[in-house]
């Protein structure tokens, strides 16, 4: 998938390898976690049960800051909203 400010590359042998650059200060990253010096690096843990955080585009999910300044997400795949591809202008999440 590529919409512009996200890019999602899955291995084609190992669909539970992923590497998802995502555009530096987008909205899509937690606003306290937007221009830190580690430059947007976020490590991801996909999980049966993240209750926290639902996302149009089909995650449910929360962050913990970790040490020097890495992001680190647990995510749940869900279903995303239909609509929300729709929305979406380049480098901007709606």
């Amino acid at each position: 998938m590529d919409l512009g400010w996200y890019i999602g590359l899955h291995h084609p042998e190992h669909p539970r390898y992923v590497i998802d650059p995502v555009q530096r200060g987008n909205q899509a990253m937690p606003a306290s976690f937007r221009g830190l010096p580690t430059g947007g690096l976020c490590l991801a843990f996909l999980v049966e049960e993240a209750a926290q955080r639902d996302e149009p585009w089909g995650q449910r999910r929360f962050n913990v800051l970790g040490p020097e300044g890495v992001l680190i997400e647990v995510v749940q795949p869900i279903a995303p909203d239909p609509e929300w591809p729709g929305r979406q202008t380049a480098g901007t999440p709606a």
